[in-house]
Protein backbone atom coordinates (compact mmCIF):
# COMPACT_ATOMS: atom_id res chain seq x y z
CA UNK A 1 0.00 0.00 0.00
CA UNK A 2 1.47 3.87 -0.35
CA UNK A 3 2.64 5.18 2.35
CA UNK A 4 1.54 9.06 1.76
CA UNK A 5 -1.87 7.50 0.85
CA UNK A 6 -2.30 6.44 4.27
CA UNK A 7 -0.69 9.22 6.07
CA UNK A 8 -0.54 12.67 4.91
CA UNK A 9 0.94 15.33 7.77
CA UNK A 10 3.13 13.72 10.24
CA UNK A 11 5.43 14.79 12.86
CA UNK A 12 9.07 15.96 12.67
CA UNK A 13 10.51 13.10 14.05
CA UNK A 14 8.45 10.44 11.89
CA UNK A 15 8.72 12.57 8.49
CA UNK A 16 12.87 12.06 9.82
CA UNK A 17 12.18 7.78 10.22
CA UNK A 18 10.14 8.25 6.86
CA UNK A 19 13.19 9.89 4.83
CA UNK A 20 16.11 7.72 6.61
CA UNK A 21 14.60 4.96 4.82
CA UNK A 22 13.97 5.90 1.51
CA UNK A 23 17.29 7.91 1.40
CA UNK A 24 19.07 4.45 2.55
CA UNK A 25 17.47 2.59 0.32
CA UNK A 26 17.87 5.50 -2.46
CA UNK A 27 21.89 5.55 -1.34
CA UNK A 28 22.58 1.67 -1.84
CA UNK A 29 20.73 2.07 -5.63
CA UNK A 30 23.02 4.65 -5.93
CA UNK A 31 25.92 2.45 -5.01
CA UNK A 32 25.31 0.10 -7.63
CA UNK A 33 24.74 2.36 -10.38
CA UNK A 34 20.83 2.30 -10.18
CA UNK A 35 18.98 6.15 -10.52
CA UNK A 36 15.35 5.28 -10.19
CA UNK A 37 14.44 8.60 -11.71
CA UNK A 38 10.63 8.31 -10.33
CA UNK A 39 10.36 8.42 -7.00
CA UNK A 40 7.08 9.81 -5.55
CA UNK A 41 4.71 8.78 -3.05
CA UNK A 42 2.82 6.09 -4.64
CA UNK A 43 6.32 4.43 -5.40
CA UNK A 44 6.99 4.06 -1.67
CA UNK A 45 5.03 1.26 0.39
CA UNK A 46 4.42 0.13 3.77
CA UNK A 47 4.84 -2.93 4.69
CA UNK A 48 1.68 -3.86 7.10
CA UNK A 49 2.03 -5.94 10.06
CA UNK A 50 4.50 -4.53 12.57
CA UNK A 51 4.56 -1.46 15.21
CA UNK A 52 7.02 0.49 13.07
CA UNK A 53 6.95 1.96 9.71
CA UNK A 54 9.18 -0.82 7.58
CA UNK A 55 9.18 1.09 3.83
CA UNK A 56 10.56 0.28 0.62
CA UNK A 57 10.60 1.66 -2.81
CA UNK A 58 8.71 0.27 -5.36
CA UNK A 59 8.17 0.52 -9.27
CA UNK A 60 11.82 0.49 -10.78
CA UNK A 61 10.04 0.84 -14.23
CA UNK A 62 11.66 4.03 -15.00
CA UNK A 63 14.90 3.35 -13.61
CA UNK A 64 18.28 2.82 -15.63
CA UNK A 65 21.77 1.76 -15.15
CA UNK A 66 24.37 4.96 -14.69
CA UNK A 67 27.41 5.25 -17.19
CA UNK A 68 29.99 7.89 -15.28
CA UNK A 69 31.38 8.49 -18.50
CA UNK A 70 27.68 10.55 -19.61
CA UNK A 71 24.87 12.15 -18.84
CA UNK A 72 21.27 10.61 -18.47
CA UNK A 73 18.63 11.55 -20.91
CA UNK A 74 15.25 11.30 -21.23
CA UNK A 75 11.82 12.44 -19.59
CA UNK A 76 10.57 10.32 -17.09
CA UNK A 77 8.53 10.37 -13.61
CA UNK A 78 5.89 12.41 -12.57
CA UNK A 79 5.60 16.32 -13.18
CA UNK A 80 5.92 17.39 -9.79
CA UNK A 81 8.54 15.43 -8.70
CA UNK A 82 11.29 16.10 -11.89
CA UNK A 83 14.43 17.72 -11.12
CA UNK A 84 14.79 20.63 -13.46
CA UNK A 85 17.85 19.35 -14.89
CA UNK A 86 15.72 16.33 -16.16
CA UNK A 87 13.58 18.70 -18.12
CA UNK A 88 17.09 20.48 -20.13
CA UNK A 89 17.96 16.25 -20.76
CA UNK A 90 20.97 15.55 -19.32
CA UNK A 91 21.52 14.82 -15.42
CA UNK A 92 22.80 12.55 -13.31
CA UNK A 93 21.53 10.09 -10.13
CA UNK A 94 21.12 13.34 -8.67
CA UNK A 95 17.45 13.90 -9.91
CA UNK A 96 16.80 11.27 -7.69
CA UNK A 97 17.84 13.58 -4.74
CA UNK A 98 15.53 16.44 -5.84
CA UNK A 99 12.67 14.14 -5.62
CA UNK A 100 13.36 13.01 -2.15
CA UNK A 101 13.46 16.64 -1.39
CA UNK A 102 9.96 17.51 -2.87
CA UNK A 103 8.58 14.00 -1.13
CA UNK A 104 10.13 15.39 2.07
CA UNK A 105 8.42 18.78 1.57
CA UNK A 106 5.17 16.72 0.72
CA UNK A 107 5.54 14.69 4.48
CA UNK A 108 6.43 17.74 6.28
CA UNK A 109 3.46 20.20 4.75
CA UNK A 110 1.07 18.13 2.70
CA UNK A 111 2.00 20.30 0.00
CA UNK A 112 3.65 20.90 -3.19
CA UNK A 113 7.05 23.92 -2.96
CA UNK A 114 5.98 25.41 -6.20
CA UNK A 115 3.86 28.39 -6.49
CA UNK A 116 2.31 27.11 -9.26
CA UNK A 117 -0.92 24.27 -8.65
CA UNK A 118 -1.01 22.54 -12.01
CA UNK A 119 1.17 20.49 -13.68
CA UNK A 120 1.63 22.32 -16.63
CA UNK A 121 2.52 25.55 -14.25
CA UNK A 122 4.72 23.33 -12.81
CA UNK A 123 6.26 22.11 -16.50
CA UNK A 124 6.54 25.12 -17.90
CA UNK A 125 8.43 26.46 -14.83
CA UNK A 126 10.76 23.36 -15.10
CA UNK A 127 11.05 24.34 -18.93
CA UNK A 128 12.06 28.25 -18.44
CA UNK A 129 14.78 27.54 -15.11
CA UNK A 130 11.66 29.08 -13.00
CA UNK A 131 11.35 26.15 -10.90
CA UNK A 132 11.68 28.60 -7.61
CA UNK A 133 10.81 26.04 -4.40
CA UNK A 134 9.07 27.63 -0.97
CA UNK A 135 10.29 26.54 1.93
CA UNK A 136 7.87 25.69 4.71
CA UNK A 137 7.48 26.78 8.10
CA UNK A 138 9.28 24.17 9.53
CA UNK A 139 12.64 23.71 11.53
CA UNK A 140 15.70 25.11 10.60
CA UNK A 141 17.42 22.01 10.20
CA UNK A 142 14.63 20.55 8.02
CA UNK A 143 14.90 24.00 6.10
CA UNK A 144 18.46 23.68 6.11
CA UNK A 145 18.24 19.89 4.49
CA UNK A 146 15.41 20.76 1.82
CA UNK A 147 17.28 23.81 0.29
CA UNK A 148 20.36 20.97 0.11
CA UNK A 149 17.71 18.64 -1.88
CA UNK A 150 16.20 21.03 -3.95
CA UNK A 151 19.31 22.93 -5.43
CA UNK A 152 18.50 23.87 -9.16
CA UNK A 153 21.80 23.41 -9.62
CA UNK A 154 22.60 19.09 -9.37
CA UNK A 155 26.42 19.31 -8.58
CA UNK A 156 25.89 21.59 -5.80
CA UNK A 157 22.66 19.31 -4.59
CA UNK A 158 23.41 16.89 -1.28
CA UNK A 159 23.93 13.26 -2.23
CA UNK A 160 22.29 10.53 -0.86
CA UNK A 161 25.12 9.47 1.42
CA UNK A 162 25.59 12.66 2.86
CA UNK A 163 21.85 13.74 3.72
CA UNK A 164 21.46 10.28 5.87
CA UNK A 165 24.56 12.18 7.82
CA UNK A 166 22.74 15.56 8.24
CA UNK A 167 21.56 16.55 11.49
CA UNK A 168 17.97 17.00 10.90
CA UNK A 169 18.04 13.18 10.38
CA UNK A 170 20.72 12.03 12.44
CA UNK A 171 19.35 13.46 15.58
CA UNK A 172 15.76 12.00 14.93
CA UNK A 173 16.57 8.64 14.09
CA UNK A 174 18.37 6.94 17.02
CA UNK A 175 18.03 2.86 15.53
CA UNK A 176 19.92 0.72 18.51
CA UNK A 177 19.48 -3.29 19.26
CA UNK A 178 20.79 -5.68 21.10
CA UNK A 179 23.47 -7.44 18.91
CA UNK A 180 24.93 -10.37 21.10
CA UNK A 181 22.59 -12.86 19.64
CA UNK A 182 22.56 -11.78 16.28
CA UNK A 183 26.64 -11.62 16.39
CA UNK A 184 26.43 -15.39 17.80
CA UNK A 185 24.17 -16.12 14.57
CA UNK A 186 26.64 -14.28 12.28
CA UNK A 187 29.72 -15.82 13.72
CA UNK A 188 28.24 -19.12 13.33
CA UNK A 189 27.38 -19.14 9.60
CA UNK A 190 29.64 -21.13 7.64
CA UNK A 191 30.01 -19.85 4.07
CA UNK A 192 30.51 -23.30 2.11
CA UNK A 193 28.70 -23.23 -1.64
CA UNK A 194 27.57 -20.30 -3.72
CA UNK A 195 24.88 -21.97 -4.50
CA UNK A 196 23.86 -23.19 -1.02
CA UNK A 197 24.69 -19.57 0.19
CA UNK A 198 22.63 -18.10 -3.00
CA UNK A 199 19.46 -20.11 -2.12
CA UNK A 200 20.19 -19.50 1.70
CA UNK A 201 19.39 -15.63 0.93
CA UNK A 202 16.48 -16.86 -0.82
CA UNK A 203 14.98 -19.29 1.75
CA UNK A 204 15.75 -16.44 4.25
CA UNK A 205 14.06 -14.09 2.59
CA UNK A 206 10.82 -15.54 2.69
CA UNK A 207 10.48 -17.15 5.84
CA UNK A 208 11.23 -13.84 7.68
CA UNK A 209 7.93 -13.25 9.69
CA UNK A 210 7.01 -9.56 10.02
CA UNK A 211 8.51 -9.79 13.59
CA UNK A 212 11.79 -11.10 12.39
CA UNK A 213 11.96 -8.40 9.82
CA UNK A 214 11.32 -5.57 12.03
CA UNK A 215 14.31 -7.44 14.80
CA UNK A 216 17.09 -8.34 11.86
CA UNK A 217 15.90 -5.01 10.24
CA UNK A 218 17.25 -2.89 13.77
CA UNK A 219 19.78 -4.96 14.36
CA UNK A 220 21.24 -4.09 10.75
CA UNK A 221 20.92 -0.38 11.18
CA UNK A 222 22.65 -0.13 14.34
CA UNK A 223 25.67 -2.04 12.17
CA UNK A 224 25.18 0.17 9.40
CA UNK A 225 26.08 3.64 10.97
CA UNK A 226 26.06 5.97 7.56
CA UNK A 227 22.42 4.01 6.68
CA UNK A 228 23.91 3.71 2.91
CA UNK A 229 22.04 0.15 3.11
CA UNK A 230 25.37 -1.86 3.46
CA UNK A 231 28.15 -2.57 6.45
CA UNK A 232 31.24 -2.17 5.87
CA UNK A 233 34.07 -3.85 7.90
CA UNK A 234 34.88 -0.68 10.05
CA UNK A 235 31.18 -0.42 10.97
CA UNK A 236 30.95 -3.61 11.92
CA UNK A 237 34.02 -2.97 14.29
CA UNK A 238 32.64 -0.02 15.94
CA UNK A 239 29.41 -1.74 16.51
CA UNK A 240 30.91 -4.93 17.72
CA UNK A 241 34.09 -3.84 19.14
CA UNK A 242 33.36 -4.83 23.04
CA UNK A 243 32.23 -8.75 21.81
CA UNK A 244 34.65 -9.41 18.67
CA UNK A 245 38.17 -9.13 17.95
CA UNK A 246 39.53 -8.26 15.10
CA UNK A 247 40.45 -11.35 13.78
CA UNK A 248 36.88 -12.43 14.12
CA UNK A 249 35.62 -9.02 12.50
CA UNK A 250 37.90 -10.06 9.66
CA UNK A 251 36.93 -13.67 9.45
CA UNK A 252 33.12 -12.45 9.88
CA UNK A 253 33.79 -10.25 6.61
CA UNK A 254 35.35 -12.94 4.83
CA UNK A 255 32.33 -15.51 5.49
CA UNK A 256 29.31 -12.76 4.98
CA UNK A 257 30.94 -10.96 2.22
CA UNK A 258 29.51 -13.29 -0.83
CA UNK A 259 30.15 -11.29 -3.55
CA UNK A 260 33.18 -9.91 -2.28
CA UNK A 261 32.67 -6.41 -2.94
CA UNK A 262 33.89 -5.25 0.59
CA UNK A 263 30.70 -4.69 2.28
CA UNK A 264 27.53 -7.05 3.57
CA UNK A 265 24.47 -6.22 1.95
CA UNK A 266 21.08 -6.38 3.67
CA UNK A 267 20.14 -9.89 1.90
CA UNK A 268 23.78 -11.00 3.04
CA UNK A 269 23.42 -10.14 6.60
CA UNK A 270 19.58 -11.70 6.55
CA UNK A 271 21.19 -15.12 5.20
CA UNK A 272 23.50 -15.16 7.77
CA UNK A 273 21.30 -13.80 11.21
CA UNK A 274 18.27 -15.31 10.65
CA UNK A 275 17.24 -18.37 12.48
CA UNK A 276 18.61 -21.22 10.85
CA UNK A 277 16.04 -23.53 12.65
CA UNK A 278 13.72 -22.15 10.90
CA UNK A 279 15.28 -20.71 7.82
CA UNK A 280 15.93 -24.86 7.34
CA UNK A 281 12.72 -26.18 8.60
CA UNK A 282 10.95 -28.57 6.60
CA UNK A 283 8.05 -27.09 5.40
CA UNK A 284 10.39 -23.83 4.58
CA UNK A 285 12.91 -26.04 2.69
CA UNK A 286 9.25 -27.83 0.50
CA UNK A 287 7.90 -24.60 0.13
CA UNK A 288 10.94 -22.73 -1.21
CA UNK A 289 11.64 -25.61 -3.75
CA UNK A 290 8.17 -25.50 -5.03
CA UNK A 291 8.55 -21.73 -5.61
CA UNK A 292 11.53 -22.14 -7.48
CA UNK A 293 10.25 -25.86 -9.51
CA UNK A 294 8.35 -23.44 -12.02
CA UNK A 295 6.94 -26.54 -13.83
CA UNK A 296 6.34 -28.83 -10.62
CA UNK A 297 7.66 -32.05 -12.35
CA UNK A 298 9.42 -32.46 -8.82
CA UNK A 299 13.33 -31.31 -10.26
CA UNK A 300 15.20 -28.31 -10.57
CA UNK A 301 16.93 -27.69 -13.54
CA UNK A 302 19.67 -24.83 -13.77
CA UNK A 303 17.15 -22.77 -15.83
CA UNK A 304 14.66 -22.83 -13.34
CA UNK A 305 17.09 -22.08 -10.76
CA UNK A 306 18.51 -18.70 -12.90
CA UNK A 307 15.08 -17.42 -13.05
CA UNK A 308 14.92 -17.87 -9.19
CA UNK A 309 18.52 -16.55 -8.07
CA UNK A 310 19.40 -13.75 -10.24
CA UNK A 311 22.99 -13.59 -10.84
CA UNK A 312 26.39 -13.02 -12.80
CA UNK A 313 27.22 -16.21 -13.23
CA UNK A 314 28.08 -17.78 -16.42
CA UNK A 315 25.89 -20.90 -17.83
CA UNK A 316 29.48 -22.85 -17.63
CA UNK A 317 29.81 -21.47 -14.00
CA UNK A 318 25.54 -22.40 -13.16
CA UNK A 319 26.08 -26.05 -14.69
CA UNK A 320 29.41 -26.49 -12.46
CA UNK A 321 27.37 -25.00 -9.60
CA UNK A 322 24.54 -27.36 -10.00
CA UNK A 323 26.85 -30.69 -10.40
CA UNK A 324 27.95 -30.46 -7.01
CA UNK A 325 24.60 -30.72 -5.83
CA UNK A 326 23.12 -33.50 -8.37
CA UNK A 327 24.31 -36.75 -6.24
CA UNK A 328 22.79 -38.99 -8.93
CA UNK A 329 24.18 -37.14 -11.84
CA UNK A 330 20.66 -36.74 -14.01
CA UNK A 331 21.56 -32.98 -14.48
CA UNK A 332 19.02 -31.63 -12.35
CA UNK A 333 18.49 -31.18 -8.01
CA UNK A 334 15.50 -33.00 -6.64
CA UNK A 335 13.91 -32.28 -2.96
CA UNK A 336 16.24 -35.01 -1.34
CA UNK A 337 19.24 -33.18 -2.91
CA UNK A 338 18.02 -29.76 -2.45
CA UNK A 339 17.51 -30.91 1.37
CA UNK A 340 20.69 -32.41 1.59
CA UNK A 341 22.85 -29.02 0.28
CA UNK A 342 20.91 -26.89 2.17
CA UNK A 343 21.39 -28.79 5.73
CA UNK A 344 25.44 -29.11 4.77
CA UNK A 345 25.15 -32.96 4.38
CA UNK A 346 27.66 -33.74 1.79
Amino acid sequence: MSFISTRRLISEAHAAEVMYQVLSAVAYCHSKRVVHRDIRPEHIVVQTGVDRWELKIADFGCATMLDPRKQLTGVLGSTFFLAPEVMRGSYTEKCDLWSCGILMNLLLTGNYPYAGQSEKEVMQMLMTGRAEVQLPAVSNEAQQLLSLLLMKNQKERISATEALQHYWISSRTAHSADLSQVLQRLKSFNAKSQLRDTLLTYISARAATDSDSEALTAAFRAFDTNGDGTISRSELQSASAQMLSNAEVKSLMLALDSNKDGRISYLEFLRAAQDQRKTLSRASLQQAFSSIDQDQDGVLSVEELKQALPSLWSDAQWTGLVAQADRDGDGVIDLREFTMLLLDQY
